[in-house]
């Protein structure tokens, strides 16, 4: 029993399973995201991400078999240009579409 959990553990790990929640009213969007199995050992700095509305430069979706990742580009305050990945293969199709719907809008607004 205890090898068939730990397998288990092992499988849902490498499957990456994970919670993800986006949000973006008002001015700010706010992202929060942890490992359903290894949630426990990361960072907070890993599990809640947000910005400004205004400071995202770009966005990009890499699909493929096993793989559904959003890369957000955003300004920092020094100039400079920083990634965050965020795997989206576990979301629904529709939930998929409402946050690149939205990242799509605000970067049209930003670049009015």
């Amino acid at each position: 029993m205890a090898i068939v959990s730990l397998a288990l553990l092992l499988i849902l790990g490498l499957l990456r399973f994970s919670f993800f929640s986006y949000e973006d009213e008002y001015e700010i969007i706010h992202i929060d995201t942890r490992s359903l199995v290894f949630g426990f050992l990361e960072s907070p700095k890993h599990k809640h991400y947000e910005f400004a509305k205004n400071i995202l430069a770009d966005y990009s979706i890499q699909k493929g078999f096993l793989k559904y990742k959003v890369i957000i580009t955003v300004h920092s305050s020094t100039g400079d240009k920083k990634l965050r990945r965020f795997d989206l293969y576990f979301l629904d199709q529709a939930k998929r579409d409402y946050v690149e719907n939205s990242l799509k809008k605000v970067l049209e607004h930003n670049r009015k």
